[in-house]
């Protein structure tokens, strides 16, 4: 130890060739695989600034010759979603709706649910606890159904509050955890 401390540094072991070769195919292959991943949103991108007739073109890779924001005006107010033409607009405002009482009430109960694990220690909480694990595990599709019947039993079926009780109800295990 004392040979690689000088003065409070640390000295650094020189490389070998093959370690240098290697860390540059390492860094190669990273860079290869980041422009693999990334490459589709720069067309996607690149593609949206472009007006239709440029994109007939067919240059993909090509930067726009007038980046115009009027795909995404249309894509927002006007585009065909189903059978209505109102863009995206609803569709979005609609999962904010179910997006921020779900994480807020997923975080409160969630919190307060795993604190008490922690900090109350009862005869049989290691046992509740695996249990709770388990239900991380538990796929969705194996009780949709029957939560589905439940919410149309109550005469909840199709509305906000539950979804956001769904969202909350799946999102307790990983929150207590």
């Amino acid at each position: 130890m004392s040979s690689l401390v000088s003065d409070g540094a640390v000295r650094r072991r020189r490389m070998t060739p093959r370690q240098r070769v290697a860390r540059l195919g390492l860094y190669a292959f990273l860079l290869a695989g980041a422009l693999f991943f990334a490459l589709p949103i720069y067309v996607m991108l690149v593609t949206s600034l472009k007006p239709m007739e440029e994109i007939r073109q067919g240059s993909m890779l090509a930067l726009p010759a007038a980046p115009s924001l009027a795909a995404w005006v249309e894509a927002w107010s006007g585009a065909c979603t189903g059978l209505q033409c109102q863009g995206i607009a609803p569709g979005f405002w609609s999962s904010v709706a179910i997006l921020v009482p779900s994480v807020v009430l997923s975080i409160l109960v969630g919190a307060v649910n795993g604190y008490a694990l922690a900090q109350w220690r009862f005869p049989g909480a290691d046992k509740l606890f695996a249990l709770i694990t388990v239900g991380v595990f538990i796929p969705i599709q194996v009780v949709m159904l029957p939560m589905v019947k439940i919410f149309a039993f109550v005469g909840l079926q199709g509305s906000l509050l539950a979804i956001v009780t769904v969202h909350v109800v799946f999102s307790l295990p990983f929150m207590a955890l």
